[in-house]
């Protein structure tokens, strides 16, 4: 059986009206682009889900609700390119994101973020071979 995978995950603490018109904005905008992007709600099962459908790119808010901050789930979450858009900006998190392996920083409060996200995106892709679609 085929699973189609998606490019990118977005997983923000959607419990914000704010974080959950900015998780709508960027699926439109990804899907304007051809890009196939889902939400998901953070969860103690984020990193298996994450693993199970195996996105290119996860945009990943810092703050996670009840599992904690982005920092800590970001050492297991080797596989895909991992972008931290947050409305928390602080140059000390964006540090330890970059250390644990984040490839961009992006505060989520800017007029221009989302389209900042989509960009940043968009060229971790360009930059990545293609991903398999189908069972391995």
């Amino acid at each position: 059986m085929r699973q189609l995978r998606e490019d990118v995950a977005i997983i923000l603490n959607e419990r914000e009206p704010l974080k959950r018109e900015l998780a709508a904005r960027a699926v439109e905008q990804f899907e304007k682009n051809r890009i196939c992007a889902v939400r998901i709600e953070p969860g103690l099962d984020l990193v298996e889900t994450l693993r199970r459908r195996a996105p290119r790119v996860v945009v990943l808010d810092y703050l996670l609700g009840d599992m904690g901050t982005a920092i800590d789930v970001l050492d297991e979450l080797t596989e895909p390119e991992v972008i931290l858009w947050t409305d928390e900006p602080s140059l000390s998190v964006a540090v330890q994101a970059m250390k644990a392996g984040a490839r961009d920083y992006i505060d989520s409060a800017r007029p221009s973020s989302v389209e900042r996200m989509l960009e940043s995106v968009c060229d971790l892709l360009r930059q990545r071979v293609p991903a398999v679609r189908g069972d391995e």
